[in-house]
């Protein structure tokens, strides 16, 4: 499983409004209740469900990339949500620098390998400077669903 085989394009925001990281990830996880229709409680056990992991450590890379993920029982099946910051937001990375471009992924707790497969899907692809070169370029949601599904 990959980024592709998780990607919605309904889930991809540019620009996210959020300027510190817990805006950033509540409005990605607004965004993806709304999408699926949870309810409150689904949403709010995501966001706990994400805040949890990152008080473990922080999710961000380096090069200005985080991927805040976490499992909960509020989705069904693994899901992704793509989103870039106007401005980047402090988020602990370990180089320091400072997060515009954010994979937050959600997995219920039986997908493990599932969910640890987009993660390393995510990982390659931030490594590809190439790749991230388009990526930073991409400046709305179907540009960005576009340069993943060619």
């Amino acid at each position: 499983m990959n980024i592709v085989d998780v990607l919605d394009k309904n889930l991809i925001k540019i620009p996210l409004a959020g300027n510190d990281a817990n805006t950033v990830i509540e409005e990605m996880v607004g965004l993806l209740s709304d999408a699926l229709n949870l309810g409150k409680d689904a949403q709010d056990d995501i966001l706990q469900a994400i805040k949890r992991r990152e008080a473990l450590g922080s999710t961000g890379l380096g090069k200005g990339v985080a991927v805040p993920h976490a499992k909960t029982s509020a989705v069904q099946s693994v899901k992704l949500v793509i989103g870039v910051t106007s401005h980047p937001v402090d988020f602990n990375a370990p180089d320091n620098e400072p997060v515009s471009l954010f994979f937050l992924v959600v997995a219920p707790p039986a997908a493990l390998s599932s969910h640890v497969e987009v993660l390393a899907s995510i990982a390659r692809t931030c490594s590809s400077a190439v790749m991230m070169k388009h990526i930073k370029n991409a400046h709305s949601a179907d540009a960005m669903y576009s340069l993943f599904r060619e």
